[in-house]
C-alpha cells in the first residue's frame, strides 16, 4: 500500500498544491474560463484556494501541473464525497475543475494524463483512495473542448455516460397569481435532504422549502449555495448584458461581467401531489422571488426533470438552458464497480459537488 504522496513523487511535473501557490493559482483559475457557447464562465476560489476546497470536502487533492520553467501549466482536483447510490451510502471520487493552459508544455501534459490514469488504475493500492467505490465527473455538453480533450482520447481512461441533465437558470421570475393559497415553510441548514434519487450527496446543509395544504405536504425543494467557489461571468452576448443591467428596475441585483454572480441551486424537487402542480410551482417561485432570505440572489438553477417538463410552467420568466453530462470514470481493466443503469432522476447536487 502506497500513500498518495509516494505516488505523486514519481512525477517530475506534478505536485500537490501548497500555501505559497494560493495567489498564482487563484489568478490562473480565473484566466481559464469554461466556454459554454456564447457565454464564458469561470470559478473564483478567492480569497484562499485551499480553504475553498476544504469547504467542499475535507478529503480533497489539488494537483498542480508545473511547466519546466515552474509556471502553472494546468490544474486538477479530486474531491472525495459521500453519496447515496440507490439509497446506500458509499464514497466516491469526483474529478473537478480540470483546467489546462494553452501554454502547458508537452511533458507536463503527458504527466497530467499519466497521474490521472494511475490513480484510477491503482486506487485500491493507494491508502487515501482505497475505500472509494466510484469515480465520476460532470461536463457541460456544449463545452466541446473539454469533451474532446477528455472523452475522445482515452489513453487508459474510460468515460461511461450515465445520463444527460438539462439545467434551467432563472434570471428573472415573474410573480404569478395562484388559484389556491398554500402554506410555505422554510427550514434552514437542514441535513435531512431526500434520499430517493439514484445519486444524492450526504450531509450537505440545505434550505428546504415545503408547501402544504392544511397539514398535507404537497411539495418540497432543497436549495443550496455552492460552497467554496464563486461564479464569474467573463463573457456574454450584448443583448444579455443589457438585460442584466436592467435587473434593478425589477428589484433584482445587477449582474456585471467579472463580478460575483450569486447563484442558488434547487437541488431536489419532489411533488407529493401531481394534480396541483401548476399552482404549487407558482407558489414556490413566488416565494423565492419575494423572500428577503434570497434578495441578493441573481439566479436560481435547477434540473428540468424530463418526466416533469417544468419548463412549461415558466411563462414570462427569463431563463437560460444548458445541458450537462454525468460520466463515470474508470481505467482500462474495468475492475471497478459500474453504476447501475436506472431510469432515475439525479439529485442536482451530484453535478455540483
Amino acid at each position: 500500500m502506497e500513500t498518495f504522496d509516494q505516488v505523486i513523487s514519481k512525477y517530475k511535473y506534478v505536485r500537490l498544491v501548497e500555501d505559497k501557490d494560493n495567489k498564482e493559482l487563484a489568478t490562473f483559475l480565473e484566466s481559464i474560463p469554461m466556454e459554454c457557447g456564447p457565454i464564458n464562465l469561470s470559478y473564483s476560489r478567492r480569497p484562499n484556494v485551499i480553504d475553498s476546497f476544504n469547504e467542499q470536502s475535507k478529503e480533497n487533492y489539488i494537483f498542480i501541473y508545473e511547466n519546466e520553467d515552474n509556471s502553472i501549466g494546468g490544474f486538477g482536483s479530486l474531491i472525495i464525497n459521500e453519496l447515496y447510490i440507490n439509497g446506500e451510502k458509499c464514497k466516491a471520487g469526483y474529478y473537478a475543475d480540470m483546467r489546462l493552459s494553452p501554454k502547458i508544455s508537452r511533458k507536463t501534459h503527458v504527466q497530467s494524463r499519466q497521474i490521472y490514469a494511475e490513480t484510477l488504475a491503482r486506487y485500491k493500492e493507494i491508502n487515501e483512495l482505497k475505500d472509494i467505490k466510484y469515480f465520476y465527473t460532470a461536463i457541460l455538453k456544449n463545452n466541446t473542448k473539454a469533451l474532446n480533450a477528455l472523452t475522445k482520447k482515452k489513453r487508459g481512461i474510460n468515460y461511461h455516460e450515465l445520463c444527460e441533465y438539462d439545467v434551467l437558470t432563472l434570471l428573472k421570475i415573474k410573480p404569478q397569481k395562484t388559484k389556491k393559497n398554500f402554506t410555505v415553510e422554510l427550514k434552514q441548514n437542514n441535513q435531512n435532504a431526500p434520499k430517493h434519487r439514484l445519486f444524492q450527496m450526504v450531509n450537505n446543509n440545505y434550505d428546504q422549502i415545503i408547501i402544504k395544504e392544511d397539514e398535507k405536504i404537497l411539495f418540497s425543494a432543497t436549495l443550496k449555495k455552492m460552497k467554496g467557489r464563486h461564479i464569474l461571468v467573463t463573457k456574454a452576448p450584448k443583448l444579455l448584458q443589457l438585460l442584466c443591467r436592467l435587473l434593478p428596475l425589477i428589484k433584482r441585483p445587477q449582474i456585471q461581467l467579472n463580478k460575483e454572480f450569486v447563484q442558488r441551486y434547487i437541488t431536489d424537487i419532489v411533488f407529493y401531489d401531481q394534480s396541483q402542480k401548476e399552482d404549487i410551482l407558482k407558489t414556490f417561485f413566488n416565494y423565492i422571488y419575494q423572500s428577503q432570505e434570497y434578495k441578493e440572489t441573481h439566479a436560481y438553477s435547477f434540473i428540468n426533470q424530463r418526466n416533469a417538463c417544468l419548463k412549461k410552467y415558466l411563462k414570462g420568466c427569463i431563463f437560460e438552458e444548458t445541458t450537462g453530462i454525468l460520466f463515470q470514470v474508470t481505467c482500462d481493466d474495468e475492475t471497478q464497480s459500474i453504476f447501475p443503469e436506472q431510469d432515475t432522476e439525479i439529485g442536482f447536487d451530484i453535478c455540483l459537488s
